[in-house]
């Protein structure tokens, strides 16, 4: 992970290897502002704007838009009657990119895995599959703008109905709407479920954020990083996913 202080908290997660889902995880993880908060939405309706998707990806953004749309779901009120989370799904007349611009754009990139924000010049490790961009007021880590950065450079993605996005023949497929599920978990606030590189503690030294290694399969869940088997119908919310949302998000009261 990797953040910069540009005024805002500027908090990017990358999902490096892969994705699976599955049973109940060991426990969520909430992402930390600068300064150690946990940050969150304050108001729980969450308007996501798909960009236009570039001709050369072979998918339209009508379908990405339905893929963000089934994967929304999987978060909202409707699945998770607890929470008050609602996202809703919009695509604009034109390409936004991941700049900060007050808009939770997501963004499919064909011709460079770099920056879509034109005043950020960097281009992103190749195996990262997705790149989340999570902006938040340092002092109380109010979440202002969270944007999505698809890799469509290095991996081709397959939709539920088997249709796959252009690519060369021999790159890598993956499912874009387990993607977005986990993606959508980081846009609310969390942290993958444990770390690749070890047991990590917790900025306070009250937890840990567990080894992935020594996960069992059936600890396993949406926001766990590492793709081992890939998930063959729409993953559920692991218990712990489905804990963070009505904590942080239940219905009828304010975020905490």
């Amino acid at each position: 992970m990797l953040h910069v202080r540009l005024g805002l908290a500027f908090r990017i997660i990358f999902v490096a290897v892969g994705l699976s889902f599955g049973p109940p995880s060991y426990a969520f993880v909430r992402t930390p502002s600068p300064d150690g908060r946990p940050v969150r939405w304050r108001a729980p309706l969450i308007r996501l704007s798909v960009d236009l998707v570039p001709k050369n990806f072979g998918l339209t953004s009508r379908d990405v838009g339905a893929a963000v749309a089934r994967a929304a779901r999987v978060w909202s009120k409707s699945s998770v009657p607890c929470t008050a989370i609602d996202f809703r799904v919009s695509k604009p007349p034109i390409v936004r990119g991941a700049a900060l611009d007050g808009i939770n754009s997501i963004a499919v990139l064909t011709k460079a895995w770099c920056s879509s924000d034109p005043h950020e010049v960097k281009c992103y490790n190749p195996n990262a599959l997705a790149l989340t961009k999570v902006r938040s007021r340092g002092e109380d880590g109010t979440i202002i703008e969270a944007d999505i950065e698809l890799n469509a450079v290095y991996y081709r993605w397959r939709l539920p109905d088997g249709r796959v996005s252009s690519g060369h023949p021999s790159t890598e497929v993956r499912d874009l709407q387990e993607l977005f599920t986990h993606e959508l978990g980081h846009v609310l606030g969390l942290s993958d479920s444990c770390s690749v590189s070890g047991e990590v503690s917790m900025h306070d030294a009250t937890s840990v954020i567990p080894d992935c290694r020594k996960l069992q399969p059936s600890q396993r869940s949406s926001m766990f990083p590492v793709n081992e088997v890939s998930a063959k119908s729409m993953p559920a919310l692991g218990h712990d996913e489905r804990r963070f949302l009505c904590e942080v998000y239940p219905k009828m009261r304010r975020p905490r």
